[in-house]
């Protein structure tokens, strides 16, 4: 965006935007915080389409946030394999609850683990990277991944860079999940665990 022309529709298209609030798409903490949200809104419906953001559907809205913030909406949409195999670096850590997975995302300048533990499931860690550590963005943009990996007896950063529309495949090395519930789609490090959730959630019957 370099013209005057450019910036006046951009703020047109913000004031549009908030016009949202009472359709409840958007939170407005988040969006007047993160101006790349509304440049990567503006960029994908408004600039060189003439389209007005109140005639894009909420379910279009919806998607395009999810596609901001890389959390897939379904496993399908992200490419990602069903069993993945399992990692050294996975959510192994003593006392951590089955139901809870520790963040392994590294400070950049201490080299410090992330401390919070979030929900078991490789959905909730991307939503936990995308709000902690800004792992967002447009789908091209790179990111240097600072999960901890063991190296020598000591953790590292990983350092290896992606595009943030890969992050769950990437992530995915990382967490070590190898099942993966079929009817919810939440993941988990042992068979057996995946055994107990589909008994007790989904009332699933063990054969044989």
């Amino acid at each position: 965006m370099n013209s005057e022309a450019d910036n006046d529709a951009l703020l047109h298209f913000m004031e549009e935007v908030r016009a949202l609030w009472g359709r409840a798409i958007f939170s407005v903490k988040c969006f007047l915080q993160d101006e790349g949200l509304a440049l990567f809104l503006y960029e994908k419906f408004v600039h060189n389409k003439e389209t007005p953001i109140e005639a894009v559907s909420e379910a279009v809205l919806l998607q395009a946030l999810e596609e901001y913030f890389a959390i897939p909406p379904t496993e399908a949409s992200s490419g990602i394999e069903d069993r993945p195999e399992s990692s050294q670096d996975g959510p192994t850590e003593i006392g951590v609850p089955d139901d809870m997975q520790k963040c392994g995302w590294m400070d950049e300048a201490t080299h410090k683990e992330c401390p919070e533990l979030v929900p078991a499931g490789r959905q909730s860690m991307l939503s936990h990277l995308n709000k902690a550590h800004n792992v967002r963005g447009p789908e091209k943009t790179e990111i240097k991944c600072m999960w901890g990996v063991l190296q020598s007896g000591y953790k590292i950063p990983c350092g290896e860079k992606f595009q943030r529309r890969t992050a769950p495949r990437h992530m995915t090395k990382h967490l070590g999940f190898r099942w993966q519930c079929e009817q919810c789609e939440k993941s988990f490090a042992r068979s057996d665990l995946l055994r107990s959730h589909e008994r007790d959630k989904h009332e699933v019957q063990d054969i044989g």
